[in-house]
């Protein structure tokens, strides 16, 4: 009974019915309060409510009975990364690679942490490892072009916006996607070509909604392209 409530707990979150989900897995937890995968089944939905204390205790409580499960440290990676604890986040997320977790997000939050924590040349190679295994991945390429930009090394962001580009053509992709156009805007400047990215940043201003492109990129694009120049 306990397995087959599992599947469905994980079933229900899978289609984003988190409260059938979650009511699954409390009553296999009030059954048997040691299973790892109701704990770890809780704790994904209570990241996805921005509880990551309670999430990180789940997880901590399931890593007891299963110390080296990879969904436990792609979690405890996933908690810690929410709480601000970069470095116990990195660790995980590590932890969850190094046994086979293939799942962009985890490579990507990783990298993430990874600059967070003052790392940046780490969270270039953790995108570039996560783009060996993903070489059409669109996030990856996007988020690697933004770290590129970070080190000021323009010739490589743009040589992964232009791939990307070229995929988003392939697949018959129509309307546009503004954090491509803005990390575009970004790595012209740092090329040298500050009036062409200034007016590319400028036309994605009144187009897009800011709700829809990552606020960093914006910041860093204006950063390059106005702020560093005084103007």
């Amino acid at each position: 009974r306990l397995a087959a409530l599992n599947n469905r707990a994980n079933n229900f979150y899978l289609r984003r019915k988190d409260n059938e989900a979650l009511a699954d897995a409390e009553t296999v937890l009030s059954l048997y309060p040691q299973d790892a995968d109701a704990h770890l089944t809780r704790a994904q939905i209570l990241l996805d409510r921005n509880e990551a204390q309670k999430a990180l205790e789940d997880v901590q409580a399931a890593m007891k009975e299963e110390p080296r499960s990879r969904r436990g440290f792609a979690l405890k990676g996933s908690a810690n990364y929410k709480l601000k604890n970069y470095k116990e986040a990195i660790d995980a997320f590590n932890d969850a690679i190094l046994l086979g977790d293939t799942n962009t997000a985890t490579y990507l939050d990783c990298a993430r942490c990874q600059l967070a924590n003052n790392d940046l040349n780490s969270a270039i190679d953790t995108s570039s490892k996560l783009i060996e295994k993903a070489p059409t991945s669109l996030h990856a390429r996007m988020w690697r072009s933004y770290f590129y930009c970070k080190a000021g090394q323009g010739d490589r962001a743009m040589k992964d916006l232009k791939f990307a580009k070229e995929q988003r053509v392939l697949r018959g992709f129509k309307e546009p996607d503004y954090n491509f156009l803005v990390l575009e805007a970004a790595a012209l400047g740092l090329l040298g070509e500050e009036s062409q990215g200034k007016k590319l940043l400028e036309e994605c201003k009144t187009k897009l909604d800011a709700a829809k492109v990552e606020p960093e990129f914006l910041e860093l694009a204006h950063a390059i392209l106005f702020k560093a120049h005084g103007t």
